[in-house]
């Protein structure tokens, strides 16, 4: 019996039925199921060999008689495949992180996100996808946890922040001479095609991270600076045209192309980032060694599980508390400072008639419905009240929910303390 076995080439495509049929929603979840490498998983789907046990075993879980799968004949089945072969189809990715945080530590939860994520990437082929949620939510950890889970799956793998917000024509030619060093196109017309045409020919996985750095202030959200309106370009030919790779973007506000593009069923789609599960929260509690467990669940819903804020308190409560978490909640207060630098970049993007919605919501303890905010406010024009209330959802600021078949708003508890002691109509 050789030491390697790879699957026949008419068996494949059994193989990928298979992995459906079994409920795993990507090669990646099997491999963590049999507790073997993604690679290894990836190898055995392509048909190339891989260690006698180790196919026995996936052939085993997924329910498939291997002696129907086995290419016995096959040259490359007659000897083990080396680690030396594997280092070198590796080496042939590319990758470039940038300024990717590392995950290997402190990453805590997301264990749905990043399985949605993954299979909308990897399985659904999806070619834009954005990540949207306010400041300190964790988009950025996601989206690198994302991207080192699921960089096999890609020929290259590139990470670009926006946040000193490049034109469109220098991140362009950063990321061009990154793929194709030696044919760098200054005109942006050129290096978008390119890119398109790039996309097209390779499986790549881009991130860019911070988007909402170039989009426009007084405004409503998703529109762009008057000199970055080219990424909204960007955006539709990225959407639009098909091909094999995928953009992920962060972002706290939504940007209107998206909104057009999107769908449950279409290549663009969006994934709201809420805050960490309890039992993550409580991890974080437990990592900065804070006591009264009992009291734990309260101030993570004070603060909707948002990880920075959580570690953030927590280290207020650690020092000025020694760690105890039931006399920093007798203040009966919030420490709204913790994400006080995000709420202020945002606060400065928005329109005149958004402040005046979180001001009125601000000062109601009671959740409000829209037919409300239309006899309270005083806008110019009615239809302003439904694209300031879409701009505000969009940018992450707004908490709705039903209340006696009505849909309600109010907010999030650190955005309305922030604009109760910073607003001058509060």
């Amino acid at each position: 019996m050789p030491r390697s076995i790879g699957v026949l080439p008419e068996g494949i495509e059994r193989v990928k039925s298979a992995i459906r049929q079994s409920g795993f929603p990507s090669q990646r979840a099997l491999a963590r199921d049999l507790g073997r490498s993604h690679s290894t998983i990836a190898r055995f789907v392509k048909g190339k060999p891989v260690d006698y046990q180790t196919f026995l075993a996936i052939c085993e879980r997924l329910g498939l008689d291997w002696l129907e799968m086995a290419d016995l004949d096959h040259k490359g089945s007659s000897s083990f495949w080396s680690n030396t072969q594997a280092e070198e189809e590796i080496a042939t990715q590319r990758q470039d992180w940038g300024q990717s945080p590392d995950v290997s530590i402190g990453f805590y939860g997301r264990t749905e996100e990043l399985a949605k994520l993954e299979q909308w990437i990897v399985r659904d082929r999806c070619r834009l996808v954005a990540l949207l949620g306010m400041g300190g939510i964790g988009k950025t950890s996601l989206s690198a946890k994302l991207a080192r889970e699921i960089q096999d799956e890609f020929e290259c793998c590139i990470w670009r922040s926006l946040r000193n917000a490049p034109t469109l024509t220098e991140l362009l030619a950063d990321v061009m001479q990154f793929l194709v060093p030696d044919r760098y196109l200054p005109d942006i017309d050129q290096s978008t095609s390119r890119l398109i045409e790039y996309l097209q020919a390779h499986r790549c996985l881009l991130v860019l991270d911070d988007w909402d750095t170039i989009l426009e202030s007084g405004s409503f959200a998703g529109r762009y600076r008057c000199d970055r309106e080219g990424y909204g370009e960007l955006l539709k030919q990225v959407g639009e045209v098909n091909h094999q790779s995928c953009l992920v973007l962060n972002s706290r506000d939504k940007p209107k192309e998206i909104a057009v593009l999107e769908g449950d069923h279409l290549p663009v789609r969006v994934l709201r980032i809420m805050g960490l599960d309890e039992q993550a929260a409580r991890q974080i509690l437990r990592d900065k060694g804070l006591f009264n467990q009992n009291k734990w669940q309260i101030l993570i819903n004070l603060y909707r599980g948002n990880p920075l804020a959580l570690k953030i308190v927590s280290n207020t409560i650690k020092d000025l508390f020694l760690g105890r978490v039931s006399q920093f909640l007798e203040l009966d207060t919030i420490i709204y400072t913790s994400l006080e630098a995000f709420l202020l970049e945002v606060f400065g993007r928005l329109s005149s008639s958004e402040l005046d919605i979180l001001n009125y919501l601000a000062n109601n303890e009671q959740p409000v419905s829209v037919q409300e905010l239309q006899s309270e406010i005083n806008l110019k024009y009615r239809s302003d009240l439904m694209a300031s209330l879409i701009s505000l959802s969009d940018r992450s600021l707004l908490e709705t929910f039903s209340k006696e078949d009505k849909a309600v708003f109010t907010l999030h508890p650190l955005v309305k303390e922030y604009v109760l002691m910073k607003s001058p109509h509060a």
